[in-house]
């Protein structure tokens, strides 16, 4: 694997790897302003600040101007704050609105009075933008409410709505209330997903209400929201959902029926299990899939699980694996059996689906075997189980999944140490030394967190720990070093400057990779299931497409599944081990940018700031809680309804660049 990718390593710049002195051609076609958009990805590539290329840039017109903010915001480096708050007085409101967003994703909480001072601007989307960079910085409610106080109704609701999910919960919940009755229908949508998000037992009128809207969208919404804090009734409230045509209201009411029968909120109903009975075998992928779900929660109805005996023992896949962990939610008499069977299947998925099964029946017998397992995800399935079931040899069992080779299982370990801080410094670093740069950075954020635990449970090892973090803030590595200084300044401790991103990638790498970038690209990813083709949204996040761009171009996805596929959610590929947690071997910068989560958006996955690099997720519905947080570098234009059809497992075929237009 690392020969195949020796060339797109030496392009992207990782560290320790010499950059190649000539790039292969890039696409015909003059870029205007080619050196100042080159420098401007410098900035952003090597995150910092340079004070020179900003006076340059600004000095042209206000289409680079927009360019600037975008890649001050990106750059991450609070030098820039006062140029940004500077662009906010701009004379274009586009710049305008640039420079709100790009506060917002810069994080420096001194911007707050300028952008509540912004909130109000003349022009309603950057006012929007200003309302939702507040909300990023955790500015106070009220701060956030008095932004907008005096604006008319209808411009007060309109920059105030699309911000209130990011706002603290409950307290915001009365301005929800109050959007949905004053609003009006412009702000209607927004003000119920922030309900939906957040919801108390208040909104329970206004939730059952919903589930009759006319938006497909808004039903999925109230839905599930009922399943987080519905009662007994709402099971038959839910019941019309499962006749819908839409799959979005039916996968949600039958995951928020699983979670009221499995939470002891509400028997299971027995009208519902000839209606699941038939669900079993529906069309729609999502659909099937969550009713075999739903099922286990049905413990006591025959027919069900003789149907989900049937089906761990006739399916394959996705519906195999749902199966056996339905039975044994269940507690079915021969669920035992089922996971013994699959705990010596050949495929490792499916023995990690085991692991997980037998925690729910807590056989540890078969968990500690698979302890033992060659697969990498089955161990840490199992250490993680074992973990969950809170024994007294919990500490133990940490300690022997701390001392696992793959960083994965250590990952696992790493997190139950932060939840019970039980295991000394010199456990914790001597995991934590054992990985390589390129080792999952899961496994070493999570060893960061388990470090400032122990930190606070274990005072006489306080100190031992901040040295530690000291040294990995002044590490080689961008992304460790930025988290260890924020866990230094949480333990009270000044944090040495993160300082830019080590690289050697000239100037004259960047020109070609915005001139790569500047043209449309599309790409076509060849599935199990048809063809999907992704058209990239390259201007916007060109160090992310031209990345894409270049691990497709040597075959990197080829061969590889949707290892993660959440019905009415995303889909989510581009992980070389198969278990979420492989990538290329180096990391991207993010590019935040103002394109929005609608259905169909292409995502760059991630585990923390700037530690994309393969892995990608496509959205099924509207994800409006990930705006601003995750790069979007693409959309389907192609093959959309082919979406709803991919489960877990299912694979990507080849992944190609085509003509645009093909």
């Amino acid at each position: 694997m690392r020969r195949r990718l020796a060339g797109v390593l030496l392009l992207l710049g990782c560290a320790g790897v010499p950059e190649p002195v000539v790039l292969p051609p890039a696409p015909a076609g003059e870029v205007p302003h080619l050196e100042e958009r080159a420098l401007l990805l410098l900035l952003v590539d090597q995150q910092l600040f340079d004070p020179f290329t900003v006076e340059r840039v600004r000095a042209l017109g206000s289409e680079m101007r927009i360019e600037l903010a975008r890649s001050l915001g990106r750059a991450g480096d609070l030098a820039a704050r006062p140029v940004l708050e500077d662009l906010l007085l701009d004379g274009d409101p586009e710049v305008r609105r640039e420079a709100a967003f790009a506060l917002g994703v810069l994080g420096d909480g001194e911007a707050i009075g300028t952008l509540a001072r912004a909130a109000r601007d003349p022009d309603g989307e950057t006012g929007r933008l200003a309302v939702e960079a507040l909300a990023k910085l955790d500015a106070p409610l009220e701060r956030v409410l008095g932004s907008v106080q005096g604006l008319r109704a209808d411009a007060y609701w309109a920059r105030l709505v699309p911000s209130l999910a990011r706002l603290p919960a409950p307290a915001a919940l009365p301005t929800v209330r109050r959007a949905l009755l004053e609003g009006g229908p412009a702000v209607y949508g927004g003000a119920m997903y922030a309900l939906a998000r957040e919801p108390d037992a208040a909104s329970l009128p206004i939730l059952r209400e919903l589930l009759a809207d006319p938006d497909p969208w808004l039903r999925s919404l109230a839905a599930r929201a009922l399943g987080r804090i519905g009662e007994a009734g709402d099971l038959e409230r839910l019941a019309p959902l499962l006749e819908e045509r839409e799959s979005g209201p039916v996968v949600q009411a039958l995951q928020s029926a699983r979670r009221l029968v499995a939470g002891g909120l509400a028997a299971p109903p027995p009208g519902w299990a000839p209606r699941l009975l038939s669900l079993l075998d529906d069309p729609r992928a999502g659909v099937r899939l969550s009713a075999i779900e739903t099922a286990g929660a049905w413990g006591a109805d025959a027919a069900l699980g003789a149907a989900l005996r049937e089906r761990f023992e006739t399916a394959a896949g996705r519906e195999r694996e749902l199966a056996l962990l339905a039975l044994a939610a269940a507690r079915h008499p021969r669920a035992k059996e089922s996971i013994g069977a699959a705990s010596l299947a050949a495929d490792a998925v499916l023995r990690q689906r085991a692991a997980a099964a037998a925690g729910l029946v807590e056989d540890r017998p078969v968990l500690k075997r698979l302890l033992a397992d060659p697969a990498p995800a089955v161990r840490a399935a199992a250490f993680g189980e074992l973990l969950g079931l809170d024994g007294v040899e919990a500490s133990l069992t940490a300690r022997q999944a701390l001392a696992d080779p793959d960083p994965t299982v250590r990952a696992g370990a790493f997190e139950w140490a932060r939840e019970h801080p039980l295991v000394p410094v010199v456990e914790l670093l001597a995991a934590l030394g054992g990985m390589g740069e390129t080792d999952v950075v899961e496994a070493q954020l999570a060893a960061l967190g388990a470090l400032e635990a122990r930190a606070g449970a274990a005072p006489e090892e306080w100190e031992a720990v901040v040295a530690a973090l000291t040294l990995l803030a002044e590490g080689a590595d961008f992304v460790l070093r930025r988290r260890a200084g924020e866990t230094l300044v949480r333990l009270g401790k000044a944090a040495p400057p993160v300082g830019p991103v080590a690289s050697t990638r000239t100037l004259a790498v960047y020109r070609d990779l915005v001139r790569r970038a500047w043209p449309e690209r599309t790409v076509r990813l060849s599935t199990s299931r048809g063809d999907v083709d992704l058209r990239l949204e390259c201007r916007q996040a060109p160090l992310t497409c031209v990345n894409f761009l270049q691990l497709v171009g040597v075959g990197f996805y080829d061969g590889l599944t949707f290892h993660r596929v959440v019905p009415d959610f995303v889909v989510q590929g581009g992980d070389p081990r198969g278990d979420g947690f492989g990538g290329p071997g180096y990391m991207i910068r993010d590019e935040i940018n103002r394109l929005r989560y609608e259905r169909g958006r292409v995502g760059m996955a991630l585990a923390g700031p700037h530690t994309g690099g393969s892995q990608f997720f496509i959205t099924l519905s509207p994800q409006p809680h990930l705006d601003g947080g995750y790069t979007i570098f693409g959309r389907v234009v192609a093959g959309d309804e082919l979406l709803d059809e991919l489960v877990q497992g299912d694979v990507i075929e080849s992944a190609r660049e085509i003509a645009v237009g093909d």
